[in-house]
């Protein structure tokens, strides 16, 4: 895994969807079998739970021999997820997440859950990792660009100059062995959207995990993570939505890691006669112009969604620039070129393999 270069190749009649504003969408389709359902005598049996948290739908699917303990295990990490989604919310004015950046923090630092600083320094990491194409800090230009889009008319220069002052990690000083941050400049916001969900998985599965169960998987937005493959597998079947030219049987199969998709490549706003994609680059500040949706295979899910909605924001040179050569990591981007409604798919070396695709050069 992790060869230079990447793999582009151009799709045809791209198909028409409508997502929404600043999230994660439902891209994965998980093909699962039933091993020994309805079996007793020490059989795993698969077991499964939904529930809502974060705007979305989260399931777990765990194999277990004991149904009364699987569902147990399930209950709690879904209350795992749920507990997180007080601490991360960025809507609700009461979480851990907003009260850091409120008007108390202007005092200085401010102690954090051992949860939240966990999530900050991954979200540090991949800040680094992509220089800066990721930005956990990016609230104070999605507020901005909201309201543009509701309102039907692009954010003044000056009005995106003012907020680009707000954004940058480096103003949001971590100090993890006091268990604080700092958020040294007034007016800052932060948006977990580009990794929240993913971070909430693998803390789900952790608790599956240190339960003693071996072969568990967790979904929630799109994103999801697994442990150990179900019984006589080598990995979970996960099938991808790439388009038109897509091979139906071309599929992951996953064990002990996360795959996480982000982007809107087909919906956009036109204003002032442009058309204005809803991900945003908190590099520019300013709103990217065609659309892309990324798919990301990585150790973690936080460290899988950040890096999808990074390199939705790089678009196909990030897979060169800070894809190939991270361990464990491979990626696919489609990219809607809006003068001719073709899409340009390039994929890292290491994806290609999985997905058993054909080779292709790198054109237009």
């Amino acid at each position: 895994m992790g060869a230079a270069g990447s793999l582009c190749h151009t799709l045809h009649g791209a198909h028409r969807g409508r997502l929404d504003m600043f999230c994660k969408h439902l891209l994965a389709v998980v093909l699962l079998c039933c091993f020994g359902a309805g079996c007793g005598g020490g059989r795993l049996v698969r077991n499964e739970m939904r529930a809502n948290a974060m705007g979305t739908e989260f399931r777990v699917v765990l194999f277990a021999r004991d149904e009364a303990r699987a569902r147990a295990v399930m209950t709690e990490a879904l209350g795992r997820i749920r507990e997180l989604d007080g601490v991360l919310s960025d809507y609700d004015p009461t979480s851990e997440l907003r009260r850091l950046t409120g008007p108390q923090s202007e005092a200085g630092a401010v102690r954090v859950s051992s949860d939240l600083m966990a999530m900050l320094l991954v979200a540090r990491a991949v800040h680094a990792q992509t220089d800066g194409a990721f930005d956990l800090t990016v609230g104070p230009l999605v507020r901005l660009w909201r309201r543009a889009f509701r309102q039907g008319e692009l954010p003044a220069p000056d009005s995106i100059d003012r907020a680009l002052e707000q954004v940058g990690m480096d103003l949001l000083v971590l100090l993890p062995e006091d268990s604080q941050v700092w958020p040294t400049r007034a007016g800052m916001g932060l948006d977990p959207g580009g990794i929240g969900k993913g971070f909430a998985l693998d803390r789900a599965l952790a608790v599956i995990t240190e339960a003693g169960i071996d072969s568990a998987l967790v979904e929630g937005g799109g994103d999801l993570v697994v442990s150990g493959p179900p019984p006589g597998q080598e990995g979970w079947r996960i099938a991808l939505d790439w388009g038109p030219d897509a091979s139906p049987d071309r599929h992951l199969v996953l064990a002990h890691g996360a795959v996480a998709t982000s982007g809107d490549l087909y919906q956009a706003l036109r204003l002032e006669g442009q058309a204005y994609s809803h991900i945003l680059d908190p590099r520019t500040g300013w709103a990217l112009l065609g659309g892309r949706r990324a798919s990301v295979v990585a150790p973690t899910g936080a460290q899988a969604d950040a890096l999808a909605s990074a390199l939705c924001v790089a678009g196909p040179a990030g897979i060169d620039q800070f894809i190939e050569g991270l361990q464990g990591v491979e990626a696919m981007l489609l990219e809607m070129d809006p003068s001719n409604a073709e899409t340009v798919s390039c994929g890292s070396e290491g994806w290609v393999t999985m997905m058993g695709a054909r080779r292709h050069d790198r054109h237009r």
